[in-house]
Order: structure tokens, then C-alpha cells, then sequence
């Protein structure tokens, strides 16, 4: 009981030593202006003290690709100032401001890397506080804090969250950029822009006590309400797949002076696009941007003969196309029957167009199997007038979603038109002609070609994340839009398109690789310029699906060019793609043994002669079997040296190198060839070489697709 009582006692007495403290503390603040704690003279400050509420930011989420890795987040930076006013009021009895300003600029001229004068004459010339430019500016977490273990007087630090992009130009036109105001941070296009509110998070807030100059005070409480950071966005991209794309723009560019180039890699059952970009970019740290138009959703262009396996696929799955009928794949004149509809005429008098074969070419008369395999215009022709009804063909379009939008991710979308008024316009829509889309829609149609006839919708976010408590806040799931057709149509369009990689003479053999078998359809359209087509720009595309037996994967691939004969021929920038498609999805062993099995059963001798002053073409239609052996050198037209020399057979795996010119060579893949092959290609293109090892070839100094010549040095290594 006594023991209660001494403990009461104890407790009254401290509580009223601390009160008294309190008292004394507050009379010396109020009369004397002095803090008894700090030792600051609050006085000074009287005259010019604030109370403010400051905006604290919140951190924007990360932005991540399927694999984990950055391609945006925020970064803390710091902008250094000094107070160089002795008005200043100490604390702590510490000068709060610069006392020495030529030891100060001297230290901070060297942790800076900037000049002594420059320093100085900032800290000199400064009434009340001054900053240090770009070398005081954007410091990471570590020069803080090298700078303030120097304890010096006056010196402070204004914090700063930038937007920043460790990948720099890596998928810009998907992922887009952010712009800053005084007020907020926003996305202005891509990703940033249609999941800006996900990725802001909530502002906090901090109400502080700051002088005149807004610079808080030392010794007053501050109260904080801790800002909500923004979610995490991860992707369905690809790092090695992008890149790979991006760089394969770069090597079409140099080989075919492409303006333009674009694309997308995207898994056919599900919509995830695991690579999309576009040629020119820009790097978003930079915001070096002239076109803010995306081809993903918003620049429309006609399709060309890509649009061809879309036709096909309307004449099988209405049960009126006979692949075995026949055509005459000579120039279709376009008549008009008693009805107003389009016929096949062959009175040259009562004509409203006429419908050719690129290049005027002319088989005679072809099946319509081959006529998709040689990408016959006339054969859509003939097709879209003697089988298949206009309403019928127009339904189909609709069904492929060619008149919606794709709705991507919620981005900025614009679609085309289809030109279907006029008889000649509804021929003209079956090869591509006349119908404009963007590249969204294009991809999202081929799904169904690849998905036993169902339409799957694209997308981009795979999920939404709490970075905090890792709780996924959105999951995207798998969209079917529909049956576009039946899944015989899309087997027997798959069958098509296998035939135009590896049928006799088909436009996309060229396309093959070793290590994965692939269906392909190719794509050749004049460009509109000024409402006219041109004579010599195109856009060159090609749709690819791989493996051949059962389609996981697509590639999308176009460019615009200046008319050229090897657009569809000289196709490594594509084959580049393929093989690491093939690497990143582990399609690449059990092919490799497939195709050693074919190759051992199909070994065979091949008669061979001097090629040397003739012509490509005339190369190309003699070595017709061996056309995917064929490694060209230069970009001239005619034969001027050639590897082998002299021989009058050669066996079915030998490679051929065409030496056409001394400009322009470009380093073909050599990865995976033996010495003599490679000593044949420097012994025609003049290059310098080392080789270190024996057996095949594992790796080069120089990368494939690299414009080469004499004065570099290829090194080889050997396993």
C-alpha cells in the first residue's frame, strides 16, 4: 500500500517537472523567441515564417516485360542549392547558410566534375540561394549522400521523381512517355497513356513550416500523410524478341532504303503480343518524337496480298472454292453483265479495268491452289466472279473484323474503310486493294487462320500488381470474339499457305529457315501517295505462323520501299526474327532433328555451271531446287563471281555464294558453318579474316546483316 503511494507520488511530481518544462519552453518561444531545445532563435524567423501544405508524389509504377525486366520506372533525382544569405538564421548553433563560398565551390567543383569559376561565381553572385545547373542537377541517391557526409554549411537538397526508360527506344510506340506540369504527371500515348490512372497511384501530403523562400525550418514538426505509390504493369513482351525486331528494322532499312518498317510477334491462342514496333522510333528519355501515330492502331494502310488468305478462306468455308479448277492466269479484263456485275470479259470495248498478275507475270493456265502460292491477282479475280457471291465475300469481312475496332488495351484506335460501292472495288478488296487497316486488325484476323478458325482478340497487359503487397489487382484473360470460320477452313487456308514456302515457285520460299518449318503468305501493294498509286513505292509484308504442323506464333512484318525485285528474296532481317522466335520458345532441338532426318533422305547430286554475266532471275529459275542455298553478295542484278567455280555437280546441302557487286556487301549468318564455307564468302567479298578453333563455326565479332568492307576484320570462332 505504501509502495502504491511512493509509485503516485513519483508519478505526479515527473508529470509536473515535464509541464513545467513545457511552460518554460513555450514562455521563451512566445517572449524571447528562443527554441530551448535546438538552441534556435525563432525570432529571426518571425517576420517570415509560412505554414504550407506540399504535395507529396507519388511514385509511378513500374512498367516490366513478361520475363521481369524494366522498360519504365521512376528514379529518384536531386537538384543540390545553397543558401548563401547570412540572414539565414543558425541551428543549433551551426551557420545554416555558406560561410567559406571559395572552400565550398572548391569541394563542390570536385564531387561535381564541374569547373572551380563556375561554381564560384554561382555561390558569389546569389542574394539568397542559388543552384548549379546541369552539374547540380539529376544526382542519383549516392552523390547525395557523398555530399552531405561532407557536412557543409548552407548546402541542401530538392528531391525530384523522373521518368525513365533504361531500354531507350525499346518498344517506344507501345510503351509511350509521360509529360510533367506543375501540377501532375501524365501519360501522353501507349501504355502510359491508357493505364495512367493505375500506374499514378494517390499524392500524399506534408504541412511544414518553410522561411520566405520556401526552405523548411529547422526544429518545427511536420505532419505527413505518406503518398500511395502507383501499381506495377507487366506485359506480355518479350526483352530478346523486341530487340530482335527492332533490329531486324535497322537491316531492312540499309538492305532496301525502307522509309518505314513495322510489326508484331504475337501467340495465336492466346492475343499476347510478345514483340510490336515500329521504324523510325525515338527514345522516350529524349521525347525525340516527330510521328506520334502508332501502325499498331492508327496508321491504316491497305493490306496488299496478305489480304488474300482472307478470300480463300470465304470461298472454302462457304463450300463454293475447288482448289484443283483452273484459271487463265493471263491480264483479267473486267467486264459487266446484264445485272451490273463484274465478269470476265473479253470484249476490249465494254470494259470498266482490267486485273494483272505483279510483274505482268502470266503461268498460262494454273490451278487455284497454285494461283495463292504464286499470289495470283487474277486468281482472286476470277475466284470473287465465277465462285464466290459479293454479299457473301462482304459477311466474311465483317466476321474477320475488318469494319470494328480491335479496342488494344484501351488505346487510341483508328480504322479504315472498305471500298465495296463499285463492281471492280469488290475484285480489287479480294487482293488487298481498296480496303485500308491498321495493323491490330490485320493481326487479330490471322488468328483465326492459325486457331482452327477462331477470332482472338490481341492485348498487351498480362496484369496489374500492388507493388507493395505483390496482390494482383487485374489478371487479362484470353478474349475469343468469335468463329470467324470453321476449323477445316483454317486447316485447308494453313495448307495454302504451306505450299507458298515450300511449293515449286511459291513467293514465300524464300522465308524458310533450318530451324523451325513455317506457313507464310507474302504481300506486295502500290502506295497511295497524293490519291494516286505509285509506280515506285510499295509496301512489302509478309504474314508468318510457326511451327508448320500447328501454329503458336505469328510474325507480321512490312516496310515501305523504293520498288525492289529482292524485297521478297533477300529476307535475313526476317529469318533473324524466325530463328530467335524459334530460341526463345525451344522449337529450335527437335526441328533441327526432323529436318537432319529429311536431309540425310533427300541428299542428292545437283547439276551446276558457270554462272558468272548472267542474270539473277536466270540464276534463280536454274538452281529452282536449290534456291534457299543461295547466299547473295552485293546488290547488283547480274553474276560476277560465284563459289563453287568449275564444278558441273554440286551435292543438295552445298551452299552458294553470288558475288553481284563490290558495294553493299552484307555479312550473312555464318553461325554454324564449317572454314571452307566461310574462307569462300571472304574470299569473295575481300574481307580481312582470323579464325581461332575447327569444326563449325560458334560465334563472330561482327554482327550478321552488317554492311562489310575490305578494311574490317572478321573473327571466327571454331568448336
Amino acid at each position: 500500500m505504501k509502495r502504491s503511494r511512493n509509485l503516485l507520488l513519483f508519478t505526479i511530481g515527473l508529470t509536473g517537472m515535464v509541464c513545467a518544462l513545457l511552460a518554460i519552453n513555450l514562455y521563451f518561444v512566445s517572449i524571447a523567441g528562443i527554441h530551448i531545445n535546438s538552441q534556435t532563435n525563432l525570432a529571426e524567423y518571425s517576420s517570415n515564417v509560412n505554414t504550407v501544405k506540399q504535395t507529396l508524389i507519388a511514385k509511378r509504377g513500374l512498367i516490366i516485360d513478361r520475363n521481369g525486366e524494366i522498360i519504365a520506372q521512376d528514379r529518384e533525382t536531386y537538384t543540390l542549392y545553397a543558401i548563401v544569405s547570412s540572414t539565414r538564421p543558425s541551428y543549433k548553433d551551426k551557420p545554416a547558410y555558406v560561410v567559406d563560398k571559395e572552400a565550398t565551390a572548391e569541394i563542390l567543383a570536385d564531387v561535381l566534375s564541374a569547373p572551380y569559376d563556375y561554381i564560384l561565381e554561382r555561390l558569389v553572385s546569389a542574394s539568397y540561394q542559388t543552384e548549379f545547373g546541369l552539374y547540380g542537377s539529376n544526382l542519383s541517391l549516392s552523390q547525395k549522400n557523398a555530399i552531405e557526409e561532407l557536412d557543409l554549411n548552407g548546402i541542401g537538397f530538392t528531391k525530384t521523381l523522373t521518368r525513365h526508360y533504361p531500354l531507350n527506344t525499346f518498344a517506344a510506340y507501345l510503351v509511350g512517355f509521360v509529360q510533367k506540369d506543375e501540377l501532375n504527371t501524365k501519360g501522353v500515348m501507349g501504355i502510359e497513356a491508357s493505364y495512367d490512372k493505375a500506374l499514378a497511384g494517390v499524392d500524399g501530403s506534408k504541412v511544414a513550416v518553410v522561411d520566405r523562400y520556401g526552405y523548411s525550418l529547422p526544429g518545427y514538426p511536420e505532419e505527413v500523410v505518406n503518398p500511395q505509390d502507383g501499381y506495377n504493369l507487366k506485359l506480355t513482351l518479350d526483352r530478346s524478341i523486341q530487340e530482335q525486331l527492332e533490329s531486324s528494322f535497322l537491316m531492312t532499312q540499309e538492305r532496301f532504303n525502307a522509309t518505314e518498317a513495322w510489326g508484331a510477334v504475337m501467340e495465336v491462342d492466346t492475343g499476347k503480343l510478345l514483340a510490336v514496333g515500329q521504324f523510325p522510333s525515338y527514345d522516350p528519355n529524349k521525347k525525340d518524337i516527330t510521328n506520334y501515330q502508332s501502325y499498331l492502331t492508327q496508321q491504316i494502310y491497305e493490306p496488299g496480298s496478305t489480304m488474300k488468305a482472307f478470300t480463300y478462306a470465304a470461298a472454302i468455308d462457304s463450300d463454293v472454292y475447288r482448289g484443283s479448277d483452273t484459271f487463265n492466269s493471263a491480264t483479267f479484263l473486267v467486264g459487266l453483265d446484264k445485272n451490273g456485275n463484274a465478269i470476265r470479259s473479253s470484249n476490249s470495248g465494254n470494259l470498266i479495268g482490267s486485273i494483272r498478275n505483279a510483274n505482268n507475270r502470266d503461268w498460262g493456265q494454273i490451278s487455284y491452289d497454285l494461283g495463292f502460292a504464286y499470289s495470283s491477282n487474277v486468281g482472286v479475280a476470277s475466284l470473287l466472279t465465277k465462285y464466290l457471291d459479293d454479299d457473301v465475300f462482304m459477311e466474311y469481312l465483317v466476321r474477320f473484323g475488318f469494319k470494328n475496332k480491335v479496342n488494344l488495351d484501351g488505346m487510341n484506335e483508328t480504322i479504315g474503310s472498305i471500298n465495296y460501292t463499285w463492281p471492280l472495288d469488290k475484285l480489287t478488296v479480294g487482293y488487298g486493294q481498296g480496303i485500308s487497316l491498321n495493323m491490330a486488325q490485320i493481326l487479330q484476323a490471322y488468328t483465326a487462320i492459325f486457331n482452327e478458325g477462331k477470332l482472338v482478340k490481341p492485348y498487351v497487359l498480362d496484369e496489374i500488381v500492388n507493388a507493395k503487397t505483390k496482390e494482383i489487382i487485374q489478371k487479362t484473360e484470353v478474349q475469343v470474339i468469335g468463329q470467324a470460320i470453321k476449323a477445316e477452313t483454317a486447316s485447308k487456308v494453313q495448307s495454302l499457305m504451306y505450299d507458298v514456302v515450300y511449293g515449286e515457285r511459291g513467293t514465300g520460299q524464300y522465308y524458310k529457315v533450318d530451324e523451325v518449318s513455317i506457313l507464310a503468305k507474302t504481300g506486295t501493294a502500290q502506295m497511295i501517295i497524293e490519291g494516286e498509286y505509285s509506280k515506285d513505292q510499295y509496301i512489302y509484308s509478309v504474314m508468318i505462323g510457326l511451327p508448320a504442323d500447328k501454329p503458336e506464333v505469328m510474325v507480321y512484318y512490312a516496310f515501305k520501299a523504293p520498288v525492289n525485285t529482292m524485297a521478297h528474296v533477300d529476307t535475313n532481317p526476317i529469318k533473324q526474327l524466325l530463328r530467335q522466335i524459334a530460341l526463345a520458345n525451344d522449337y529450335r532441338e527437335a526441328v533441327d532433328t526432323q529436318l537432319t532426318q529429311e536431309k540425310e533422305a533427300t541428299l542428292t547430286s545437283i547439276p551446276f555451271k558457270n554462272y558468272i554475266n548472267h542474270s539473277l532471275d536466270y540464276v534463280y529459275q536454274d538452281l529452282l531446287s536449290m534456291q534457299d542455298r543461295i547466299i547473295l553478295l552485293g546488290d547488283g542484278d547480274r553474276i560476277i563471281d560465284q563459289y563453287p567455280k568449275d564444278v558441273e555437280h554440286i551435292m543438295s546441302t552445298q551452299n552458294i555464294y553470288l558475288l553481284t557487286s563490290y558495294d553493299n556487301i552484307v555479312l550473312p549468318d555464318l553461325i554454324g558453318k564449317s572454314k571452307k564455307d566461310i574462307q569462300a564468302f571472304v574470299n569473295l567479298s575481300g574481307i580481312n579474316v582470323t579464325y581461332s578453333g575447327e569444326g563449325n563455326a560458334i560465334s563472330m565479332n561482327i554482327e550478321a546483316g552488317t554492311k562489310i568492307d575490305s578494311t574490317m576484320t572478321l573473327e571466327v570462332v571454331f568448336e
